[in-house]
């Protein structure tokens, strides 16, 4: 009977491990994970809107010209001349690889400007009644 109790206090004792790390993994991404997710959101946010300035320029060409050069001559990131303006801007704030602003790139900005929406009124305890 002995090894009974062994077997079950040791299975006992994974399953308060297992349990203690799903706490420690909860704690972790409530902690950084969702904050850095929501600091990435508001960075993009403000890429986004960075784009609609430079597009609205009546200096556009020329800021285009000089965020190539500089992305070029100091950060070693080198744009071709048919990059995108969202793709240069991307590139210019967040000097990453073409692969990693192709990603932040893909994303779907309408469902990005929602969920940053949303996810700004609900950190300020802001809600909604929705009717139907």
């Amino acid at each position: 009977m002995k090894t009974k109790t062994i077997k079950l206090d040791a299975t006992q004792a994974i399953i308060t491990h297992a349990d203690l790390l799903a706490e420690r993994h909860a704690s972790y991404v409530s902690e950084f994970v969702t904050r850095a997710n929501s600091e990435l959101y508001a960075i993009l946010a403000e890429i986004l809107k960075l784009h609609e300035q430079v597009e609205a320029s009546k200096q556009r060409d020329k800021l285009i010209k000089q965020m190539r050069v500089k992305l070029k001559e100091q950060h070693k990131i080198k744009t071709q001349a048919n990059t995108s303006t969202t793709a240069l801007v991307t590139k210019y704030v967040t000097r990453v690889s073409r692969k990693t602003a192709h990603v932040y790139l893909s994303f779907d900005l309408l469902t990005f400007s929602r969920f940053y929406f949303f996810s700004t009124l609900y950190r300020a305890n802001v809600h909604f009644a929705f009717q139907v």
